[in-house]
């Protein structure tokens, strides 16, 4: 693997010699990018999947760039699901800006987004295709992707 600011990989090797996994880990400080790494890898995975994209994040607020990236995978078959926290009456903001995001997809066809009610919901988790799978601290809303300093591990089966 390499290693490079923002990021750090570890290829898995096969006892045929062949690459056949990796582990990498995305780090972004919002100070000091105009576009983090986690912000640019969201829209190329989403754009590589061919059956199913399981997101869970408690604030969702994505950006122009994630939602197209989400409604051209829904329009290409695949499957888009989303479990976010519920109305939160403790942060009224973030559940205004999820219910603005929820307009733009709830009437794309294969877009389901589900809200968990009346528990916390802290996990930030992405698993598509069942070969990519990431958790971080990173939720899917433009105040993680543009200001907060976020780490988050990514694996991929190949």
């Amino acid at each position: 693997g390499g290693s490079r600011k923002g990021a750090m990989e570890a290829g898995f090797v096969g006892s045929d010699g062949i690459v056949d996994g990796f582990v990498h880990v995305l780090h972004s400080d919002g100070a000091d990018a105009t576009m983090t790494h986690i912000q640019k890898e969201f829209p190329i995975v989403i754009g590589r999947a061919t059956r199913v994209v399981n997101i869970t994040t408690p604030y969702f607020a994505p950006d122009e760039g994630a939602i197209q990236a989400l409604v051209v995978a829904a329009s290409r078959g695949v499957q888009v699901n989303i479990l976010t926290a519920g109305f939160m009456g403790d942060n009224l903001i973030s559940s205004w800006a999820a219910q603005y995001a929820y307009t733009r997809l709830l009437h794309q066809p294969g877009i389901r987004i589900h809200e968990l009610l009346h528990v916390a919901l802290h996990s930030k988790t992405t698993v598509i295709d069942d070969r990519y799978a990431s958790i971080g601290s990173n939720n899917l809303d433009t105040i993680s992707w543009g200001y907060n300093t976020e780490t988050k591990i990514v694996t991929y089966d190949s």
